[in-house]
């Protein structure tokens, strides 16, 4: 039996169990045409002291409900949370995070209207010992893989999660 959510566990608790199809996210988005994909061996999380990161799930796709990603490219989908490990309400927003490629290409998360029962990533406030759980996509060359989740919010806390 699994214990219910709380304000306390959620920081800790994956978002979803990926192990019956490596290659899509769970809960599964309807409308996107997911690729075979090598994942890492262990899913990373990290934490400085000021935001702590985890990602749960990374899947890859051709095709998001009627968007293609450039030509060259796939999409990556990550589901993530990160969680305020400081006294004060944090603000977060996708502009301070990129994904560090092993073409020593860097993305930016992309903005792509779809259906899931995961949040999109979005600016947010969330407060001290909370955080929050979304699902974030970005294009990736399509013969690169993920090599580095980067999260800098240009306070002085930077914090990286290795994805190989």
């Amino acid at each position: 039996m699994t214990a219910p959510l709380t304000a306390q566990n959620a920081g800790v608790t994956s978002s979803g169990d990926a192990s019956a199809n490596a290659a899509m996210l769970y809960p599964p988005i309807s409308s996107a045409a997911f690729a075979p994909t090598t994942l890492p061996p262990a899913l990373p999380r990290a934490e400085n002291g000021y935001v702590a990161m985890r990602v749960d799930q990374i899947a890859q796709a051709n095709r998001i409900g009627n968007a293609s990603p450039p030509s060259g490219s796939v999409f990556v989908l990550v589901v993530f949370a990160l969680q305020d490990q400081t006294s004060q309400p944090l603000g977060i927003d996708p502009k301070f995070l990129r994904l560090y490629d092993s073409s020593s290409g860097v993305d930016s998360p992309l903005t792509i209207n779809f259906n899931s029962p995961i949040e999109q990533f979005h600016s947010i406030t969330i407060q001290p010992a909370h955080g929050t759980a979304a699902i974030v996509v970005f294009a990736l060359t399509a013969n690169a893989s993920p090599d580095k989740l980067v999260y800098d919010d240009a306070t002085g806390h930077p914090l990286t999660l290795n994805l190989k």
